[in-house]
């Protein structure tokens, strides 16, 4: 049972990493030289914001939870999660090297944002370690859990 949930984490990892470093690296539109170009991305913006507009108001008691910092809590989060479901039992072992390499990440997504016309923050980069350690501490929960569930089944 944990090597199969070790499989699907290390998938689900490397999709998240993947689609949280997209997400994050979206060029904005100073990132183009070209008036057109600049244009178009702008009105992607544009068209997102007006998207996220339409949306049904969220009831005032969630409006401290649907901030950017969350999000990019989340968009931390959710892989770092996944990574630290793929080191199983090994995890309390490797946890420091974990986080330190989920740190990294986090650094440098947010200070190689300027290099596609965005503005990097450093409030965002602080949400971002949240994130990392929210998932990984979360994630060693799960493994722990599933650790003694599987010696349960085994033994008994």
């Amino acid at each position: 049972m944990t090597r199969i949930l070790r499989a699907f984490a290390a998938l689900a990892a490397v999709v998240a990493t993947v689609a949280a470093t997209a997400v994050t690296h979206f060029p904005g539109p100073r990132a183009f030289a070209d008036e057109a170009d600049r244009a178009v991305v702008r009105g992607a913006w544009e068209g997102a914001r007006d998207a996220a507009r339409r949306m049904p108001d969220v009831p005032a008691w969630l409006d401290p939870l649907v901030s950017d910092k969350t999000i990019h809590v989340l968009v931390f989060g959710v892989p770092a999660f996944c990574w630290a479901l793929t080191l199983g039992r090994r995890l309390p072992a490797r946890v420091g090297w974990l986080l330190l390499a989920l740190a990294g990440w986090a650094s440098l997504d947010e200070g190689s944002q300027a290099l596609l016309g965005r503005d990097g923050e450093w409030l965002d980069w602080v949400a971002n370690l949240v994130g990392v350690g929210l998932g990984v501490f979360m994630g060693w929960g799960v493994a722990w859990i599933a650790g003694r569930v599987a010696s349960a089944l085994r033994a008994g």
